[in-house]
């Protein structure tokens, strides 16, 4: 059975015509005849009495026509829930909000957004070990419509992006549990002077030390530097620090390093002492949705 023909079946007992009907449907009168005498064949009988001009119903072809219209009618209705009811396409997220210390973070930007009604689901893309241009290819592109970063990217380079920022956040600082700093409640920078400082070397993580290297040099705190290759997030949770001291944005300080016996998490109290936290995406694609996302993102970072 196929479906059309029962509608090609009603616009010729509408039009008990031939060549009216099939210029109705835009296909050839000998078409239209060769799936009506399917249709016929199919229920083993005469569904139109044919003269040279007209055509008309038979009393079987009369009973068959109102349950071809609930057919089609049917047919019809169910193309429209099934187009009405398909999933959005999804939001795809890039950046820093994949890594274990962001999982908190997502949990209540997916409760913000379902509370609102956003209308497409929130996906995370395993992107965080690319370089910020890398990321931004993806954005551009189109693989991922939102990307967020420690104010990597400037709008300026990529025409059509719009960076918008979410807040400073504080960095603080991490260092083995045997480091006299570590019983400290806070610290400021004057008490890391000299100190030797984890350098995270990889696509993602070169950048941002070279961010943390401007605020220390502007702070005039002199220090070294030990380079350690860094791929994500989960790389730097199990880092033996020894005497060196990892600097880490307060919003990371992932439970692994809080609630571990073999470092201490300590708050940075210096003002200004902090990486900016933007968001970019595409200006042309923004939506409620999009939107929605980002002012999530901003509640869930800021609190408030």
């Amino acid at each position: 059975m196929v479906i059309e023909h029962y509608q090609e079946f009603i616009e010729l007992a509408k039009y008990t015509n031939f060549h009216k009907a099939s210029e109705a449907l835009h296909i050839s009168p000998s078409t239209l005849s060769k799936h009506i005498n399917a249709l016929e064949a199919q229920y083993g009988t005469r569904l139109f009495e044919r003269d040279k001009k007209q055509v008309s119903l038979t009393a079987s072809g009369a009973v068959l026509l109102e349950y071809a219209q609930k057919i089609w009618q049917t047919y019809e209705k169910s193309i429209r829930e099934m187009a009405s009811s398909t999933e959005p396409q999804a939001i795809t997220l890039t950046g820093i909000i994949e890594g274990p210390s962001e999982h908190a973070v997502m949990a209540t930007l997916m409760a913000y957004a379902s509370n609102r009604g956003i209308k497409r689901r929130i996906r995370i893309a395993n992107a965080g070990n690319l370089a910020p241009e890398e990321q931004m290819a993806l954005l551009t592109s189109g693989k991922s419509d939102c990307f967020v970063s420690y104010g990597l990217v400037e709008s300026e380079q990529y025409p059509g992006v719009k960076v918008e920022h979410l807040m400073d956040v504080p960095l603080c600082m991490v260092v083995d549990a045997k480091n006299p700093l570590a019983s400290r409640e806070s610290v400021r920078l004057s008490n890391l002077s000299g100190g030797t400082f984890v350098q995270m070397v990889g696509p993602y993580f070169s950048p941002l030390w070279k961010i943390l290297e401007d605020l220390l040099q502007d702070r005039g705190i002199p220090h070294a530097s030990k380079p350690v290759l860094v791929e994500s997030t989960y790389d730097y949770l199990s880092l033996n620090l020894g005497n060196r001291i990892l600097i880490i944005p307060e919003n990371e300080q992932a439970a692994e390093l809080r609630n571990s016996a073999h470092s201490s998490v300590v708050p940075i109290e210096d003002e200004g002492f902090s990486f900016p936290l933007t968001v970019a995406y595409v200006e042309s694609r923004m939506d409620e949705s999009l939107q929605c996302l980002i002012d999530g993102l901003r509640h869930c970072y800021s609190g408030e």
